[in-house]
């Protein structure tokens, strides 16, 4: 299958003093998801949702800028080159803060957004494949932290066979504490005949590869 062409962020890995320019890809692929779209009641056409000018009308994607407000209703006209020349380097930078035990983080702090992280260009091939060797070598996963969509965000970078795939975490203060809720429930002594029907249940479900 042909890698999509379009990739989501651009940017580098940075492990100290070296940085690797990657271009990340979402995992997630939305193309066989079941979309609803919004009918007009009386006669089944669909709701278009129309980018207005007041004084020229309708207007397509290729006719609308992003600007500034600098006054009211006075605006200057920023240009995506001009944005992109705004980022610092740590907006660009997928900054590796030091590596922990594959298995070292609880799956209630995974966030649910992930993305393949692929060398952009030649030059980050070789750095590239090192890290990944030497990460799957020594049995690790990287805490790093990006700048996405404008907000910073903590991710895990993981070596998955021969990729670097980046994972979306929760900061430590965003996720409950599970001691607030088990408290609540009971302990409950079971029948060993009840355990063993659950067994039995599990065992004629279980996933074999």
């Amino acid at each position: 299958m042909a890698i999509p062409s379009r990739t989501s962020w651009k940017g580098f890995l940075k492990l100290s003093l070296v940085s690797v320019p990657v271009k990340a890809f979402t995992v997630s692929d939305s193309t066989s998801e079941v979309r609803l779209n919004q009918l007009h009641k009386d006669c089944n056409s669909r709701v278009k949702y129309q980018k207005i000018c007041p004084e020229h009308g309708e207007l397509k994607s290729d006719g609308i800028v992003s600007g500034y407000e600098h006054q009211k209703d006075q605006y200057v006209v920023i240009e995506p080159e001009d944005i992109d020349k705004l980022r610092t380097k740590s907006d660009r930078a997928v900054g590796i803060d030091g590596f922990i035990p594959e298995d070292a983080i609880d799956n209630r702090y995974y966030a649910g957004k992930a993305h393949y992280l692929m060398p952009d260009g030649i030059a980050g091939e070789r750095p590239y494949a090192l890290l990944r060797e030497g990460m799957q070598k020594n049995g690790v996963c990287a805490i790093a932290q990006v700048v996405l969509s404008g907000r910073e965000q903590l991710v895990v970078v993981r070596a998955i066979d021969r990729m670097l795939v980046m994972f979306g975490l929760h900061y430590p203060q965003k996720v409950r504490k599970i001691d607030d809720y088990q408290g609540e429930l009971d302990e409950i002594e079971f029948k060993p005949e009840e355990a063993a029907l659950t067994d039995t249940l599990i065992g004629c479900l279980l996933y074999t590869s």
